[in-house]
């Protein structure tokens, strides 16, 4: 309940609710797509350097084993994302592909709140676990990339849907370059640098935060009949991605607490620089789907009772793959 409430009313939340409101009385302060990209572009450079740290001190030993973890991730999250919208409730090419984006893609909100829930229930996390939830992030390109290539096939849109993914592509050099920079750097010379990205990154958030809580409040009179799809697949698809998550982790020979850290990730959607890329490459999707599902469903059913759910599923692989094994 704690975590709860310290995430509906941190900063970035309330400036979301704000913009909503906003809209709802009429006033309308728009971020230009330019100014998205900016954000979007900062976002993942941070998030490449605060994950270049935990991998800095990780031991070799591990490191092969949730990196190929890691790459499973990539591939199979954005592309069951992808299929279960399609078949199971039914989105349109272009909704399935933003809902792969944001479901292929992690929480940092999450990420948080479970790291700090392990530490709490006692388990063991290895040293690279948010090192490898910073990776998760690629998940982004193969969601992309699959959204692209539908449709083309389906909508003709091939040189102009091809260049949206290769300047979106191109943006992620950022994510790597921060890796680089924050291996480099390492945990011990990063300390005096903290204030200072937390404070940009925390501007940056407020202000997009405000603009999706509007475009939110704009599409929600769209969603119509849509809507128990939304809820359908904002429960169905967290449940997936925690069980991969965990059973993957655990299959790779990770600690308890970083298959609870990879599972509750890998059950999250980004609500925060996913839904920018989304608005980028495939404009004509409905933000009140994708957002209902990322914002309104799973966020917080994942902090109110997922993240104790995913916990146990992390403890239990390893007594069942015990059992089986012995």
């Amino acid at each position: 309940m704690d975590i709860l409430l310290a995430s509906l009313l941190s900063p970035i939340t309330l400036a979301f609710v704000a913009g909503m409101v906003a809209s709802f009385l009429g006033l309308r302060i728009r971020v230009g797509d330019r100014a998205l990209r900016v954000f979007a572009d900062f976002l993942m450079f941070f998030i490449g350097v605060d994950g270049g740290r935990g991998l800095a001190s990780a031991s070799l030993q591990s490191l092969g084993a949730g990196l190929a973890a890691t790459a499973a991730f990539i591939v199979l999250l954005p592309a069951l994302s992808f299929v279960i919208a399609r078949c199971l409730t039914k989105f349109s090419v272009v909704d399935s592909a933003s809902l792969a984006v944001l479901y292929g893609s992690v929480s940092s909100a999450v990420l948080v709140a479970a790291y700090a829930e392990s530490a709490d229930m006692g388990l063991v996390v290895d040293e690279l676990a948010l090192g490898l939830a910073a990776l998760m992030e690629l998940g982004l390109v193969v969601a992309l990339v699959i959204g692209a290539l539908t449709l083309r096939r389906t909508a003709g849109m091939a040189a102009r849907t091809r260049s949206r993914v290769f300047d979106v592509v191109g943006g992620f050099s950022l994510l790597f370059v921060g890796l680089f920079v924050g291996s480099l750097i390492g945990e011990r010379r990063f300390g005096r640098w903290d204030s200072t990205f937390d404070v940009v990154l925390m501007g940056a958030l407020v202000v997009y935060m405000l603009e999706m809580g509007m475009v939110t409040a704009d599409a929600f009179p769209r969603l119509g009949a849509k809507a128990s799809r939304a809820v359908s697949y904002g429960l169905v698809m967290p449940t997936v991605g925690a069980v991969i998550g965990t059973l993957l982790a655990t299959v790779a020979g990770l600690a308890p607490g970083t298959a609870f850290i990879l599972g509750a990730v890998a059950a999250s959607a980004s609500f925060i620089n996913a839904p920018m890329l989304v608005r980028v490459s495939f404009p004509a999707a409905n933000p009140a789907i994708y957002l209902t599902c990322a914002v309104g469903v799973t966020f917080p059913v994942l902090l109110i009772i997922g993240l104790p759910l995913i916990a146990q599923m992390a403890l239990f692989w390893p007594r069942l793959i015990g059992s089986i094994a012995g």
